[in-house]
């Protein structure tokens, strides 16, 4: 325990959970904008760090330790918003349980948008990449969520891929009024062909 090598590590595992902690704050804002601005959802959203650790004690001992490296938890918790003026939250014990799955995918999208707005990799690719992601929205949420991809991430070059018809026209469509000729359209069918897929 007293070795320089081992106290690195605890160093290290330190730095990682401060890290992580923080960067999970600094999204949870975006993400909850993205909710309640550009989704017009009344939930909220917070997440529970439970820290990574390595040799920790052994609960309910002072000298044990477990010699384990542990990996950290996140838990994401959901909160139903009122109407009303100064009404506490309604925490969603299981957010799966409530929530449609337009409302879990707005969260999961939120959250995913919300970590490109933090931009931890500063000198990342700039590549956005949808593969029938949507197909669980209404055209209603699609529409929404095609107008946040064209209008907060013009400096990214969107792949979307879809088998839904009426989608891919709604994309089309929307590409050219808001992103004008910056985008190229494919579609892909599979046939035969002389005996050959």
């Amino acid at each position: 325990m007293h070795d320089a090598s081992y106290m690195d590590f605890q160093a290290k595992i330190l730095s990682f959970n401060t890290e992580l902690s923080n960067y999970l704050h600094s999204i949870v804002q975006s993400a909850n904008e993205y909710l309640q601005d550009k989704f017009n959802q009344k939930i909220t959203i917070r997440f529970n760090y439970i820290p990574s650790s390595y040799d920790a004690f052994i609960e309910g001992s002072r000298t044990k330790r477990n010699r384990k490296t542990i990996p950290p938890k996140i838990i994401l918790s959901v909160d139903l918003l009122h109407g009303i003026a100064h009404a506490p939250a309604i925490n969603l014990g299981r957010p799966q349980s409530f929530l449609n799955e337009a409302k879990l995918t707005a969260i999961a999208l939120s959250i995913r948008f919300a970590i490109i707005d933090a931009k931890y990799l500063p000198d990342a690719s700039k590549i956005l990449v949808f593969d029938d992601l949507l197909v669980s929205l209404d055209m209603g949420n699609r529409d929404i969520v095609l107008e946040i991809i064209l209008n907060e991430f013009p400096a990214y070059q969107v792949i979307l891929m879809t088998h839904d018809r009426m989608f891919f026209e709604l994309a089309k469509h929307k590409a050219k009024s808001i992103a004008s000729d910056n985008w190229l359209y494919y579609e892909m069918y599979e046939s035969i062909k002389d005996g050959i897929l």
